[in-house]
């Protein structure tokens, strides 16, 4: 793990050769929680991830609370680098940061993934105001992180049978917490993003993964992303959570490593065969919604509110 030499210094890591993919994390998450899936796409690709100033092995720095200074982070990283031009993949807030990305510094975003995007203030998809106050704050109680919070990060599924490692988890994510400072930040800049119009311009090929077990991030937001992006791509991930990359590693490294080698404009039909360790089936989104498993074509219609 490196450092960037401008300050706040910013902890990197960069894997394998290839064409540059940047892995962009999510509130209070660090490059550990892409270890999985960087290990299948390092074949492929020349793997770059980070950790925002405050979290991880980053420097604390001013505390950034908005989306538009995460994207200067990254800019500054990048120029460090020396990368120009490269794809990206965004976890939950890191959605948000690619985003704005693509529509600031277009020439900068060959491609982009977004995985389990979230944005805005609000109740979990499938929680109360008690437990979204747990999940905003990171509690670190063991207890209330299996009863409450392990069902809004996890499938069902995936709960069942990974339970010591959900605890696990939850145990480590406790004792590497971010500072309640940089964590209301980091919250403020989620909340005051909103994908408008400005994403009708966005040129990059965009693909949108999201579990439709995901009781943390409504699927509307994907849904309203999709809308807004032309020719993007939304699908479903069976019996996956807010955690994809954690949950069905296999599925997410061959999405995104298909969807980022082809040419043009055209994207990835549903997995017919999926990994039943990692995840039961995927579904993608024609307009006609999840879990129809139909191959979409392109579409860039008006947006829907």
């Amino acid at each position: 793990m490196r450092r960037t030499r401008s300050e706040p210094r910013l902890a990197w890591s960069r894997h394998g050769t290839g064409p540059t993919l940047v892995l962009v994390n999510t509130i209070g998450g660090s490059q550990a929680a892409w270890l999985t899936c960087l290990r299948e796409l390092v074949p492929y690709f020349s793997v770059v991830t980070y950790d925002y100033r405050g979290t991880g092995a980053s420097d604390p720095g001013e505390a950034q609370d908005s989306v538009g200074h995460l994207v200067a982070d990254l800019q500054r990283l990048l120029d460090e680098l020396s990368v120009p031009r490269a794809a990206f993949v965004g976890l939950g807030l890191g959605a948000a940061v690619v985003l704005e990305l693509g529509v600031r510094a277009p020439e900068r975003v060959e491609r982009l993934v977004l995985v389990a995007a979230s944005f805005g203030p609000g109740v979990p998809a499938a929680g109360d105001a008690e437990t979204y106050a747990l999940f905003r704050e990171g509690s670190a109680d063991p207890d209330a992180w299996l009863v409450k919070l392990a069902p809004l990060f996890f499938g069902q599924r995936w709960l069942l049978t990974q339970a010591d490692r959900a605890g696990n988890l939850g145990r480590v994510w406790a004792r590497r917490g971010v500072h309640p400072e940089v964590r209301r930040a980091l919250w403020g800049a989620h909340d005051e993003f909103r994908p408008d119009e400005r994403l009708q311009g966005l040129a990059a090929p965009t693909l949108l993964l999201h579990g439709l077990e995901d009781s943390a991030s409504p699927i509307e937001h994907m849904e309203r992303i999709n809308r807004w992006i032309p020719g993007s791509r939304l699908m479903g991930l069976g019996g996956v959570g807010h955690r994809p990359e954690i949950e069905a590693p296999t599925i997410v490294a061959t999405l995104v490593r298909d969807f980022l080698r082809q040419r043009g404009r055209f994207l990835p039909p549903p997995m017919d065969e999926p990994d039943d360790s990692d995840a039961s089936e995927a579904h993608s989104d024609d307009g006609g919604g999840l879990g129809q498993g139909r191959r979409p074509a392109d579409r860039g219609g008006e947006p829907e509110e």
